[in-house]
């Protein structure tokens, strides 16, 4: 079995917020700090499910992962903690002005890609990413491939030539059987994820990284459109008024703040 998660690298979601900036001129954000790019969590997650499936029949060894991302040569050293956590393979297709990407473009992207792969049985993603929460992309190269599409798993195994997924929809499961070809979103009802050791992560240097560019693909970089531009990003601006009250005591502190609160139709 060929398994292929899609993986979008993304600026670290811990770090402080007055460490990102916007780019006036072309609307990107900018992270203020060398800090590395990190998997999208909900990625991760998928990583996971994959991983959780070869677990399943570890004498086998019939099950292969292959990490995509869309990306740049600073995404290589973020694809090596993939390779560490299990993945055999990883690859990079290089795409300049990633901010300009939006679902379609990358969704285009990631399938064709695919496509070009040997016999890929299952493919995973994160339900969302944690930079534009948007949830487009998975289902998106789901239907550009042509396969059955199942969302928001939270967990999957593996039974012969079929996989079971349990997926959330809002305060009760679905249980859903798949034959592949078909992709899976997965969510974060999968659970904890595992992490790479030291040494997992010198082992990960054996592995390949394959970058590829859109002609290698074969896809023509017209053919790359984005459906959706993005014409402001701003960060929000608030503003806080302060008013203190004054009273001879206490009670006639408390009374005066009842009555404000009453005329501005607080309560």
């Amino acid at each position: 079995m060929h398994i292929v998660v899609c993986i979008k690298l993304v600026p670290d979601p811990d770090l402080p917020a007055v460490l990102f900036e916007v780019v006036p001129e072309d609307n990107s954000v900018r992270v203020a700090t060398e800090a590395s790019p990190v998997i999208s969590p909900y990625d991760s997650q998928a990583l996971e499910a994959a991983l959780r499936l070869r677990d399943e029949e570890p004498a086998s060894n019939d099950v292969k992962i292959t990490a995509i991302c869309v990306g740049g040569a600073a995404h290589q050293k973020t694809l090596r903690q993939v390779l560490a956590l299990g993945a055999d393979e990883a690859i990079v297709i290089h795409q300049a002005n990633l901010h300009e990407l939006d679902a379609a473009a990358t969704s285009h992207i990631l399938a064709t890609a695919i496509q070009t792969l040997t016999k890929v049985d299952i493919v995973l993603t994160g339900r969302q990413s944690a930079d534009s929460d948007a949830g487009l992309v998975g289902p998106l190269v789901g239907e550009k491939l042509g396969w059955p599409i199942i969302t928001l798993a939270g967990s999957v195994k593996r039974q012969k030539d079929r996989i079971y997924v349990t997926r959330s929809v809002g305060m009760t499961t679905e249980d859903v059987a798949l034959i592949p070809p078909g992709l899976i979103t997965v969510s974060h009802e999968i659970g904890t994820v595992r992490t790479a050791s030291l040494r997992d992560l010198m082992r990960s240097n054996r592995k390949p990284i394959r970058s590829l560019t859109l002609d290698d693909i074969g896809l023509d970089p017209s053919a790359v459109v984005p459906l959706q531009r993005v014409v402001r990003r701003y960060r929000p601006t608030t503003t806080v008024d302060c008013e203190f009250i004054e009273g001879a005591d206490d009670e006639e502190i408390v009374t005066q703040l009842v009555k404000r609160l009453e005329s501005e139709g607080l309560i």
